[in-house]
């Protein structure tokens, strides 16, 4: 009986992407368990640093999402580490292309804000210190990217190909921020705030993925991208509200332009800049053969389709 249930769950396991998502989840909330119930109690941290707090819990779920993908290689049907973004190479030159990237990103989306008279600046934080969020938007882009990015997306991918996993990956990535507080604002704006995200942010995020084949270009536009929006300029972060940013500053106008008390990520602004950024990574990622078929699509073509799409590519 014992063995008959092994065989099933190493057949499932093989043949289902959406079983070993399910079970690398589990591994994540087994691995982060001990230690977040640790870390969550405040009073066991005496006048620590609530930034600092957050940081220590990102990192948390950081390390736990981290050594998720490892302890899957010992499941059937594992890719190499390398398969999931894991690669030594790049990791400093495309993080610092990645952080530029998404500097330059936010820094557009904030100036055309500015020009039109949607985004505020009343004053400058001369005490403004950048370590605290730095650590914490590190740990938020790492656990993101390789959840996201290195993991579901991957392992979707290696099933049903480019289409199916980037679409998939979006649609996950934009509905998992519906769980972000933001107070004050309607289920439906908080729904389309997190369309917009899966949109924007997933086509940009997957296409840096798919360029590089490695989680670095998207973990440095990622990283970049909450910093320069939440403590840099000032504004929300998904929600989150920094409480001594560089600028001081606030967005109004239309939600609908600006994001409202969700932050520029939720307004039109800011899914058309990143859209096209996106767009163009992905084309770039096309152009350079990382674009995947649907293997089981494959599978059904005659075999001078596949020859004549061969000698077309």
């Amino acid at each position: 009986m014992f063995s008959g249930w092994i065989q099933e769950f190493d057949s499932k396991i093989r043949q289902r992407p959406e079983a070993r998502v399910l079970v690398y989840f589990a591994l994540i909330l087994a691995l982060a368990a001990i230690p977040y119930v640790i870390v969550v109690d405040k009073e066991r941290w005496l006048h620590i640093d609530p930034a600092a707090y957050d940081s220590v819990l990102e990192g948390i779920f950081a390390s736990a999402a981290v050594a998720a993908v490892f302890l899957m290689r010992s499941t059937p049907g594992a890719m190499p580490i390398e398969s999931y973004g894991f690669r030594l190479q790049g990791i400093v030159t495309q993080t610092a292309i990645g952080a530029a990237v998404g500097l330059a990103l936010m820094s557009a989306i904030m100036n055309v804000l500015r020009v039109t008279g949607h985004y505020v600046i009343s004053g400058v934080n001369h005490s403004f210190s950048p370590v605290q969020p730095l650590i914490l938007f590190l740990f938020v882009a790492i656990a993101e990217e390789t959840i996201f990015r290195g993991f579901i997306f991957t392992t979707l991918e290696a099933k049903w190909g480019t289409f199916i996993a980037i679409t998939t990956t979006s649609l996950l990535f934009g509905l998992s921020h519906l769980v972000d507080p933001v107070p004050g604002v309607s289920f439906e704006s908080h729904l389309r705030s997190a369309i917009f995200i899966g949109v924007e942010a997933g086509i940009l995020l997957n296409a840096a993925f798919i360029l590089t084949r490695s989680l670095w270009l998207g973990i440095g536009i990622h990283w970049a991208w909450n910093f320069f929006e939440g403590p840099f300029y000032g504004t929300s972060v998904s929600g989150m509200d920094e409480s001594a940013p560089l600028y001081h500053a606030h967005t109004e106008g239309d939600p609908l332009i600006t994001g409202g008390a969700f932050g520029p990520e939720g307004g039109i602004v800011c899914l058309i800049i990143c859209t096209l950024a996106g767009l163009y990574m992905l084309r770039l990622g096309i152009r350079a053969g990382n674009w995947r078929r649907n293997p089981e699509i494959e599978l059904d073509l005659p075999p001078d389709t596949k020859n004549r799409e061969e000698a077309v590519r």
